[in-house]
């Protein structure tokens, strides 16, 4: 979807391997503060942490 990838660009998100689920954004409410949340998933495991090398 169009939007999908307007939210990836505002976000810096530029990895492929991510993808935004179906309805990406939804409002949640927790102690009487609202947020926007991003749903969205990889679509592969890592071997491994690039960052410290810890294996999964």
């Amino acid at each position: 979807m169009a939007y999908t990838h307007s939210i990836k660009k505002l976000l810096n998100i530029k990895d492929p391997n991510v993808q935004l689920a179906e309805v990406p954004v939804t409002k949640e409410k927790k102690k009487d503060q609202e947020y926007l949340v991003v749903h969205g998933k990889l679509t592969y495991r890592p071997s491994c942490c690039k960052l410290c090398g810890v294996k999964n």
